[in-house]
């Protein structure tokens, strides 16, 4: 198994290399903190993951229904969670609690049927995916191996050139983050930054302004490369291949899209370097697959900041359960997270981590981050940004495939 797999995600190098520090710490964590020895002070009970089991179904009823059965059979095998069951939902429109459409950048895998586009500067070697396949630098990933005699049933497949039977062979690794959403503290900030620079009768679009500038899309998921002034209800109409097929060489400078927004640090797509041949191939070998699902009631069921701020203080918590698949750890995941979305330094920026999800307190002196919006003649500059999202959990998983599931059972 990879390195990062086998430490895991809590070792002090990688919480440096994600940023979780301060109120993200793993030691505050619900779930996914590192066992404490039996005695230790602070000792609690273990909280630490060894299986993630997801479950789907129709309906809510439907769902609680297969969690209770399978919580049973659990229970009768001498198994226990380590937190309450988490939940999953969908919000309207497709968006996530901060009310931006979600889920719409996301690759295309070679050979994944024959209608995929292998031409249009958004597909990625299946290797990046999955284990025992061929990756962009045209290698197999390391994949873990079983010797032959342990698999008399031939449920694996030899590897060429390897003493032993492909076990990681169509698996993958998971990457699940528990990620806490300050909603209302989000959209107060904006309403602060919108009312000294706008009037009152402006106030309202300001802030979807701003917000949309932080992101890189409008609240539809309509790109500001492809629209900069407002939204585009038509386009935002469209499926989710019309809203990615976009670049940036267009808008080096960011006055369309700030070079410092999530969208842009996250997938830097024709404008990672002044090749734009060379700059999509390269920004393709840090892509991840990302599945995530919210989690908690919105604010407002309507997503309207106008009513977000106006709701009583949610009683309960707002999140999204970030899952994310890649066949390279540190080259994929955690690449992001750090040299993209905690860089300070990122496409020549000074101390501006990712406005959504960077650390823009790095050293915990208490410090709070800012965002610059490129702008003609006058650059526009929030300062005092604070951190709106707060890790409550995490950790690395193995999703094996289907073969190795049969290996396992047998």
């Amino acid at each position: 198994f990879g390195l990062a797999f086998e430490e895991g995600m809590v070792t002090p190098h990688r919480s440096r290399v994600l940023g979780d520090h301060g109120p993200s710490a793993p030691e505050h964590w619900r779930w996914g903190a590192p066992p404490v020895a039996a005695g230790a002070a602070g000792a609690s009970e273990d909280r630490y993951p060894h299986m993630l089991l997801m479950l789907y179904a129709g309906d809510a009823q439907a769902l609680d229904a297969f969690y209770q059965e399978e919580r049973t059979a659990f229970i009768a095998a001498g198994l226990t969670e380590v937190t309450p069951h988490l939940e999953g939902r969908h919000l309207p429109g497709r968006t996530e609690h901060f009310g931006f459409r979600d889920g719409i950048a996301q690759p295309n895998v070679v050979g994944y049927d024959a209608e995929t586009p292998t031409d249009d500067g958004n597909t990625i070697a299946a290797g990046e995916l999955l284990l025992g396949h061929r990756n962009d630098y045209g290698q197999f990933p390391p994949s873990p191996l079983v010797p032959a005699a342990n698999d008399p049933a031939n449920h694996l497949r030899a590897r060429e050139g390897a003493d032993g039977r492909d076990f990681g062979l169509n698996g993958s690794y998971l990457v699940f983050r528990q990620l806490s959403q300050d909603v209302q503290g989000f959209w107060r900030y904006l309403d602060g930054q919108a009312a000294a620079h706008a009037a009152a009768a402006t106030r309202s679009a300001e802030r979807v302004r701003l917000a949309s500038k932080m992101v890189g899309r409008w609240p539809s998921g309509v790109p500001l490369v492809k629209s900069p002034e407002h939204d585009d209800p038509e386009l935002a109409a469209k499926d989710d291949h019309a809203l990615d097929r976009f670049g940036y060489l267009g808008d080096t400078e960011g006055l369309a899209c700030p070079v410092g927004s999530h969208v842009r640090r996250t997938n830097q797509r024709d404008h990672m370097t002044n090749d734009p041949v060379e700059s999509v191939r390269l920004s393709n070998r840090h892509r991840i697959l990302r599945r995530g699902r919210p989690y908690g009631a919105p604010v407002s069921d309507t997503m309207s900041p106008d009513e977000m701020l106006a709701a009583p203080a949610p009683e309960h918590e707002q999140g999204l359960n970030f899952i994310c698949f890649n066949a390279d750890i540190p080259r994929q995941f955690e690449f992001v997270q750090n040299t993209w979305i905690n860089n300070g330094g990122f496409a020549g920026l000074h101390c501006e981590a990712d406005p959504l999800m960077g650390d823009h307190d790095p050293q915990g002196t208490g410090d709070h981050g800012s965002f610059t919006i490129p702008a003609d003649p006058v650059r526009q500059r929030l300062e005092g940004l604070p951190g709106f999202v707060q890790v409550r959990g995490g950790a690395y998983f193995f999703m094996p495939s289907i073969s190795a599931i049969r290996f396992l059972g047998s």
